[in-house]
């Protein structure tokens, strides 16, 4: 909202069907939060109802959408309400349309042709069929939509029903008579059967199916991923302010038509993949399966099975698929708290973010092993172009001087695969200083000593963030004394030290465990040469930690 605008001026309007809502006077925050509703793609007036408290956010926004005054108008009515408005916004649910106008501020529709718009425009996540027309004129609210509308139905009892289950019966079967003269060796190991196998799952894929009105399976599992990846990392932002999760309401009308997500995307293709395997070898474990007069029945039967039990196998050893994918077409993320968050128990980040203080963990499936297949039928690409330009720049990419890899001489190996490191605190005055030991050797002040993190010491240190920052340059110093032999007990004093420093509330205590963390350190660079200037740079910024850290308690 621009600076100086009244708070109370705008009018809100929702058409569902011929019921007709208006709102007047209606403030900045509550219109808003009126744009984050449509964005979930509400079927109704009882759908906004249901959708509002996952966006009641703040204190100003009210508790329930039906306490702003709406009152049922007149389609006619629009013209004068917006002309006595200095802003106006109208939710077509039953149209799919997002209108402005007067002085409401400008929109950006994330993936739209105006995502680039100035950086002071509201940015949406409007569903990919929404049409959206900013700062229009109000006879626009009486014309029809410019394209058709076409609002996707996941079809899921298509995409995972016996649809599925007779493709792959069908083709695993005839598969397996065309080689019936083949050893069971041979059709187990063949790298032909294999190709063969994906290339029936290529083919449920990108086949037209009637349940889907000509429409292939690929295409209902692309049709909004993306969009619902915006909306469950929007929820995340919730976690990071400590701030309730609010999963999707059972009667919300979409819950089970919605387009899928990229975890249930991945997961699809992981079922995909286990169905086939499953059923080429029962197959197989008897070669005269396939010759039986009811074998068709039986490896229907059998995938069906195998399909239910699929479902309540952990992933990664963690969560089921089920409580996965249920998850997420609730809209919500995946948390995982305390010893959960731990993939590596080597790792400084990943114990400090499975630490209470540190909250909870966000899990989340990126399905890097799709992109694996060299193949865009199986990419988590929408379209052939999108997966053709990135292609393209990946390979790009493998041409590089493979010179630099040898260069590495501290290459990062770990169980878990680190990010790059935050924004760290600027570097302070230690009052312990002395002239002698590591803290008098500082770093080149015009290069980082680092090799795999980013610095800025325009930030200051203090507080969860300080410890964080300091986290992720300890893990890169373990990360070199991973890649040697008997480094062990080095890594776990470090991390003991580490611990013991952040968990520390007292004064004197915060003063002991820094010093003990800035000894252990010491002792590292005494043995290896590589990490003094990396040492040097920790311990000051251990000291700037602690300087903030004590400043409130004196």
């Amino acid at each position: 909202m621009s600076k100086g605008q009244p708070h109370n001026q705008f009018l809100a309007v929702i058409i569902d069907g011929t019921t007709i809502r208006a709102a007047e006077n209606v403030s900045f925050s509550d219109v808003h939060t009126l744009l984050r509703v449509a964005c979930e793609d509400p079927g109704s007036w009882n759908d906004a109802v249901l959708l509002w408290p996952r966006h009641n956010n703040d204190p100003e926004i009210v508790p329930d959408i039906r306490k702003l005054i709406w009152i049922r108008r007149r389609l006619e009515d629009i013209t004068r309400l917006t002309e006595a408005s200095k802003g106006w916004v109208v939710v077509d649910i039953v149209g799919r349309r997002l209108l402005t106008g007067g002085n409401w501020p400008a929109i950006s529709i994330r993936g739209g042709e105006d995502s680039q718009s100035t950086k002071d425009a509201i940015r949406l996540n409007l569903p990919p069929w929404w049409e959206y027309r900013g700062q229009t004129e109000v006879a626009t609210v009486y014309t029809a939509r410019q394209s058709p509308l076409v609002i996707p139905n996941a079809k899921r009892d298509v995409l995972w029903g016996n649809s599925l289950i007779r493709f792959f019966a069908d083709k695993l079967l005839t598969l397996a008579r065309s080689r019936s003269e083949s050893t069971e060796g041979e059709l187990q190991a063949s790298q032909a059967i294999w190709e063969s196998l994906i290339g029936i799952h290529r083919d449920w894929l990108m086949t037209p199916q009637e349940e889907l009105l000509g429409g292939c399976p690929r295409e209902r599992l692309h049709a909004g991923m993306s969009w619902i990846d915006q909306l469950i990392f929007e929820q995340t932002l919730m976690v990071d302010s400590d701030r309730k999760l609010v999963p999707l309401h059972p009667r919300f009308s979409a819950l089970k038509t919605a387009p899928p997500g990229r975890s249930e995307v991945v997961l699809y293709f992981d079922a995909c993949r286990y169905l086939l395997s499953a059923g080429w070898k029962w197959l197989t474990e008897d070669t005269k399966r396939s010759q039986e007069p009811n074998s068709l029945k039986k490896l229907r039967q059998k995938l069906s099975s195998d399909l239910e039990a699929w479902w309540d196998l952990p992933f990664e050893g963690g969560d089921s698929h089920r409580k996965i994918v249920d998850t997420e077409r609730t809209r919500i993320p995946r948390l995982a708290w305390g010893e959960d968050n731990i993939i590596d128990c080597d790792c400084p980040i990943c114990r400090m973010m499975a630490s209470e203080e540190s909250g909870p963990g966000v899990l989340s499936i990126d399905g890097y092993h799709l992109e694996l297949e060299d193949d865009f039928v199986f990419s988590l690409c929408p379209t052939r172009e999108i997966w053709e330009s990135e292609f393209s720049t990946y390979n790009d990419g493998d041409d590089e001087d493979e010179d630099d890899e040898e260069e590495s001489e501290d290459e990062d190996v770990q169980d878990c695969e680190q990010p790059a490191g935050p924004t760290v605190g600027q570097r302070g005055t230690d009052p312990h200083a002395t002239n002698d030991g590591l803290r008098s050797r500082q770093p080149d002040e015009f290069g980082s000593v680092w090799k795999h993190s980013y610095v800025n010491n325009s930030v200051a240190m203090g507080g969860t963030f300080g410890y964080l920052s300091l986290a992720f340059l300890l893990a890169e110093i373990i990360a070199f004394l991973q890649t040697l032999k008997n480094a062990q007990s080095e890594i776990d004093l470090l991390n003991s030290t580490f611990t013991l420093f952040r968990k520390a509330t007292e004064r004197e205590e915060m003063q002991a465990a820094a010093d003990d963390f800035r000894a252990a350190l010491e002792d590292v660079a005494g043995r290896h040469d590589e990490l003094t200037g990396r040492v040097a740079d920790l311990q000051s910024r251990i000291d700037e930690q602690l300087r903030v850290a004590t400043a409130g308690s004196q």
